[in-house]
């Protein structure tokens, strides 16, 4: 079986201005869900859209 590969992008948001890219990497399956995991139990902040 063959590794896996995602790109993982982290982006500046600021409304109303649309996202800025700040990095991309590439990250194993495996190594981005458990960031992912990691992410959500330490509280990662969501953006909410605005409804206008």
């Amino acid at each position: 079986m063959h590794a896996q590969w995602l790109a993982v992008r982290h982006d500046r948001w600021v409304p109303p201005r649309p996202p800025v890219p700040q990095t991309r990497r590439r990250m194993l399956r495996h190594n981005a869900i458990e960031a992912w995991d990691k992410m959500l139990k330490t509280g990662l902040p969501w953006c909410t859209p605005s409804m206008r």
